[in-house]
């Protein structure tokens, strides 16, 4: 039933294709960090997808399904189902109210996805830098773009009912704010934190998925 989903089948159809072109291509134009010519080659045989991509795959995931969960539920919580706000037309379409609570949860997603790309611009040392913001302008651009969209979908009627979205307050635009700024900082904590304390634990499991699978 659509009615019960987070999220629907058309708004992570949405996401999958518009933040893998723009912070994909965000990504592609950035420039080389300084000590790459000082760094060791990578090891013979050594796998693209290897432990540390699998580590930052897991959490990041749990991490982001669960800013998103939360800014949906939160957002029904705030808005007891009533007559008006849980109408709906047909089977096929759903209320104002979880439309909205959709609203917060598909755009918590969409601007925890840029925090991240944000991360990602520096993968093993901290992104908190002067570079961040100068190092690369096709990044505020890739974030312009992908921000103008998100509102054109949330608020422009028509468009927002084919994506089951409804305008959301500024109340929910602060969580997303908030949501998206703790998947930042987490994940700079976890640059220091994970490779010293927390992937020594996990190693043999990841060792054990790549013994169980082809090499290259």
């Amino acid at each position: 039933d659509v009615e019960s989903v987070p999220l629907t089948a058309m708004q992570v159809l949405y996401v999958n294709m518009i933040t893998s072109v723009t912070m994909g291509l965000m990504l592609s134009m950035e420039p080389a960090e300084a000590d790459i010519m000082q760094r060791p080659p990578r090891k013979r045989g050594k796998r693209l997808f290897g432990k540390l991509v699998m580590w930052n795959c897991l959490w990041v995931s749990g991490l982001i399904v669960t800013c998103v969960l939360v800014c949906f539920a939160w957002n029904l919580r705030e808005n007891p189902p009533t007559p008006e706000n849980t109408a709906r037309r047909s089977a096929e379409d759903t209320s104002p109210r979880m439309n909205k609570a959709r609203a917060e949860a598909f755009n918590m997603l969409v601007f925890a996805e840029i925090a991240y790309a944000l991360n990602c611009r520096y993968v093993k040392v901290t992104s908190i830098r002067p570079e961040l913001f100068t190092g690369n302008k096709w990044c505020w651009v890739a974030i312009a773009v992908t921000s103008s969209l998100q509102f054109l979908l949330t608020y422009t009627p028509g468009i927002n009912d084919f994506f089951n979205n409804a305008p959301i307050d500024g109340v929910s635009w602060a969580r997303i704010a908030v949501g998206s700024i703790i998947v930042f900082v987490v994940v700079e904590a976890m640059k220091y934190i994970g490779p010293r304390f927390l992937l020594p634990i996990v190693r043999p499991l990841f060792s054990a998925c790549c013994a169980a699978t082809p090499s290259a």
